[in-house]
């Protein structure tokens, strides 16, 4: 028998598995012992031509900057017998973008899929640069696969958006502050907190605070003043309000506020400003947008009273009844002035209290407008033979304290005899 070429058709099944490439033996056999079979078996390999597809299960991610991670998760689509290995990469997008290292940790590296697995998912740092005031910002991480059967689906890349979260803190830098009166300003200094990458301004504002000790608008200018604080390190921005000098003595020391806010449309630009807690008096909402913080100051009364008799000398004639002292004071005052006002003998040889004049202790008192004030001293008529002229003083005691006693702050009376002479008698020998 000529040598003849059998053929036998093994059916292949398809498993719609990714797997290896798998191999089985077929064997010959033959009843007939005379028959030589060489070689008896062969070796066949089944090539799989299953394929797995790897892709983002989103597009795009939302992120804020100070989350610490962000995960992308994987899909595999179709079944697999063995382990599904892609490659991971995140990538910038241009300049403007976000950064690696700066904004996010980079990643470039091997992501598997066990048989069982379905979706993988690798978590990426994302650095908080604390800086404040920027636009979002963008990375791409790609999936890619260098074997042939693991097809990278249509989403292959996937956009991480990095949303700026980072707040700026604005506080004053103390929260009470202390000037005189005569000083003309005093100067009240803010502090951001962090870097900014814009320019920005908050209000600062003078006005009243309604208290016991309320400084009125004869004490300081209210006014509105713009804070602009410019990009870049955590800076402080000062700024002067003017204290007015009222020469009023003994009102006390008086408060006004400084109320620190943002302007409206900050929020609209999505600037995130938080105005900080070093304040003496409670934060409230002003409109439900902005934050009212505030700092006091405290004008310290520095007006020096001084009071002082308004002449050194005063004449008097006997029979008059009464001589008037005056008193004056240089400043205003914003409450009454007491004084204690005393004519006391020289020496003997002088006017006599009780005598002729009154030496009873008198209290005078200043009103708030008041400048001059007077009293009478009783003058008393002793009705004796000629007598020379006599002199008596007048001291006086501010009783209200914070008050300076003045030059002249002694005064001296003299009594003019109104006695006729005694008549002269002649003596004839």
């Amino acid at each position: 028998v000529a040598d003849q070429l059998l053929c036998v058709d093994v059916p292949i099944i398809d498993d719609n598995v990714y797997e290896e490439n798998e191999v089985f033996s077929i064997f010959l056999s033959t009843p007939d012992f005379g028959v030589q079979l060489d070689p008896h078996y062969a070796v066949i390999m089944i090539l799989d031509n299953d394929v797995v597809v790897v892709q983002f299960v989103t597009g795009s991610y939302f992120v804020s900057e100070g989350t610490n991670f962000q995960s992308v998760c994987i899909l595999k689509e179709g079944e697999a017998e063995v382990a599904v290995s892609v490659l991971l990469t995140t990538m910038s997008l241009d300049d403007s973008m976000a950064e690696a290292s700066d904004d996010f940790s980079p990643v470039s590296g091997i992501v598997t899929f066990s048989s069982e697995s379905t979706a993988e998912c690798k978590m990426i740092g994302i650095e908080n640069d604390n800086i404040a005031f920027q636009e979002n910002k963008q990375f791409m991480v790609a999936v890619t696969s260098a074997r042939s059967r693991v097809l990278i689906g249509a989403s292959n890349i996937t956009t991480v958006t990095v949303f700026d979260d980072d707040m700026v803190v604005l506080q004053f830098s103390s929260s009470n502050y202390e000037v005189s009166e005569d000083n003309g300003t005093v100067t009240v200094c803010v502090t951001k907190d962090l870097e900014t990458a814009r320019t920005f301004t908050a209000i600062a504002t003078a006005r009243v605070f309604e208290s016991d000790i309320e400084a009125e608008r004869e004490d300081f200018v209210p006014a509105t003043i713009p804070l602009v604080f410019p990009a870049g390190t955590v800076n402080t921005v000062c700024e002067d309000f003017r204290i007015l000098s009222d020469e009023v003595a003994l009102e006390g020391n008086e408060q006004f506020i400084v109320e620190l806010s943002m302007p409206f449309f900050m929020t609209v630009q999505g600037m995130n400003v938080g105005l900080g807690s070093l304040i003496t008096a409670a934060n409230c909402t002003n409109g439900g947008n902005v934050v009212v913080s505030s700092a006091l100051v405290t004008i310290i009364d520095t007006d020096v009273l001084t009071v002082k008799f308004s002449s050194t000398a005063y004449e008097v004639e006997e029979g008059a009844g009464s001589v008037r002292v005056c008193l004056e004071k240089d400043l205003d005052t914003d409450e009454d002035l007491l004084i204690n006002v005393k004519a006391s003998e020289l020496d003997a040889a002088e006017a006599r209290g009780g005598q002729d004049f009154d030496n009873a202790p008198l209290i005078m008192t200043f009103t708030e407008g008041q400048r001059m004030d007077c009293l009478d001293i009783r003058i008393f008529e002793d009705d004796m033979a000629h007598e020379k002229d006599e002199r008596f003083m007048v001291q006086f005691t501010v009783l209200t304290p914070g008050v300076v006693t003045g030059e002249p702050n002694t005064s001296f009376v003299t009594i003019i005899d109104n006695d006729e002479p005694s008549p002269s008698v002649a003596i004839i020998g």
